[in-house]
């Protein structure tokens, strides 16, 4: 039987214990994740936490609605056996009749049913499994080279960072002024979420600083069940210039081999990006954005 749980009736233990045994198993589906971006959330649950889904939700104008966070790729189902259409069919189907408008982004093992509109989603990522330095290496393509052999001349310092607020702080003041719809409430979230992941030791967080010993460049990746994320990254002009964020991806994806099965680059649909990323040897693994309404007719007209 699906049922539906508000967060206080969530068994913590249970649930992350599902998380974490799932083949879909992502970062971002663990409860003390979503305490962190969530304004609330609930799930529902299979049985005894044999297979999950949350759904973060708010409220607005008297309407409850499921959405997705920011910082929050992907969610959908999380099983720890087979996982088929029907199943996620039936997931979707007990999402409660209270949320009139319910927009998901899928993760990239759930399979979108028929009935639902439903939008793919670029991400990229990088193999690990039983690749060796050489195979690492000949998979980059030769602007990545490049730039990674002029960092290494470049006498900068990359070194490990436990405090989160700098990459924030460096981001903020870099690519987040180009970016339209985060405010000071979504930075403290990312904050108190990278605090958190430091917590959990479930975080690594670089520095990349110039032969001055000013920081130009920073990067925060998550890690969990063989996969590492990045989730944040900032450079300053000069750090462009010098491929300061080429040699420290190339660090922390050699520092991966091994122990790591998938590097996940998080995105992106943005060609520039896409490119970069795919100079490491990324290739796709793209989820859905699935979304179905039910709301009155005065908040749709409200909405056009």
């Amino acid at each position: 039987m699906i049922a539906f749980l508000y967060r206080e009736e969530i068994d913590d233990d249970k649930w992350n214990f599902c998380i974490k045994r799932s083949k879909q198993s992502r970062i971002y589906a663990q409860s003390w994740y979503l305490d962190c971006v969530a304004e609330n959330w609930g799930a529902l649950v299979l049985n005894d936490y044999e297979a999950v889904m949350p759904l973060p939700y708010k409220r607005k104008f008297g309407i409850f609605y499921v959405y997705p966070p920011y910082f929050t790729q992907q969610l959908g189902v999380f099983s720890v056996g087979n996982l088929d259409e029907e199943l996620i069919e039936a997931f979707l189907d007990k999402i409660p009749k209270k949320f009139k408008l319910k927009e998901l982004y899928l993760n990239s093992h759930n399979a979108v049913p028929q009935s639902w509109e439903s939008t793919q989603r670029l991400n990229l990522v990088l193999p690990l499994s039983g690749v060796n330095y050489e195979q690492l290496q000949a998979g980059y393509k030769k602007q990545i080279q490049r730039n990674i052999k002029k960092a290494e001349k470049a006498k900068l310092s990359i070194m490990r960072d436990n405090n989160p607020d700098g990459a924030v702080q460096l981001f903020q003041s870099t690519k987040g002024l180009e970016l339209e719809g985060l405010n000071q409430a979504d930075y403290d979230r990312l904050k108190q979420v990278l605090h958190a992941a430091v917590y959990y030791k479930q975080a690594d967080l670089w520095t990349v600083y110039d032969e001055k010993n000013q920081p130009i460049a920073a990067a925060a990746f998550l890690v969990f069940q063989e996969r590492v994320t990045l989730i944040l990254s900032a450079a300053t002009q000069e750090a462009k210039e010098c491929g300061a964020m080429s040699l420290l991806i190339h660090k922390v994806i050699e520092e991966s081999l091994g122990y790591m099965k998938t590097f996940d680059f998080e995105g992106s649909a943005i060609p520039g990006l896409k490119r970069f990323y795919e100079g490491f040897g990324a290739v796709e693994e793209n989820y859905h954005f699935i979304r179905s309404s039910s709301l009155p007719f005065w908040i749709r007209l409200f909405k056009k």
